[in-house]
């Protein structure tokens, strides 16, 4: 059986008083295991994270992307987006990159192919098949792009 409390303030501190409420309701139910949220939280998430089979780090900071290589399963592969500084270089360790099979992909303006993917978006879209009305919040001519980019 298992019990959540909303608190305030320290949730460990209400641990006693809560078992003294138990303990009136029903002596043989016992309190035990008791955790805070936010260490259930970061038990679930290590648990995910060191399965994950995609990650992306768009920071562009050496810790967050050797962190996001040493997130990922065996097989999975790390994005990298954001470069803070030219002369940023990460560590990889070619015994667990090997073994755990995993990759490590630069990402430069989305990796599109234009001549291959506009023409199947444009192809999406026409089909109904990709929304892309609900992303224009606003219309301006091409006049006022420099403005339309100020905003």
């Amino acid at each position: 059986m298992a019990y959540a409390l909303r608190t305030t303030g320290d949730p460990l501190a209400y641990v006693n008083s809560v078992r003294e409420v138990v303990r009136q309701a029903d002596g043989r139910v016992p309190v035990s295991d008791v955790r805070t949220q936010r260490a259930e939280i970061e038990d679930d998430t290590h648990q995910e994270i060191t399965l994950a089979d995609l990650c992306s780090a768009f920071v562009g900071l050496k810790s967050v992307a050797e962190q996001g290589l040493a997130m990922l399963g065996v097989g999975g592969g790390l994005y990298l987006v954001g470069v803070a500084r030219p002369d940023v270089e990460i560590s990889v360790n070619i015994v667990a990159a090997i073994g755990g099979q995993k990759r490590v992909q630069g990402v430069n303006f989305g990796s599109t192919n234009f001549k291959r993917d506009i023409p199947m978006y444009a192809e999406l879209y026409l089909q109904g098949r990709m929304n892309l009305d609900d992303l224009v919040s606003r219309r301006i001519s091409l006049r006022d792009v420099n403005e339309g980019y100020a905003r």
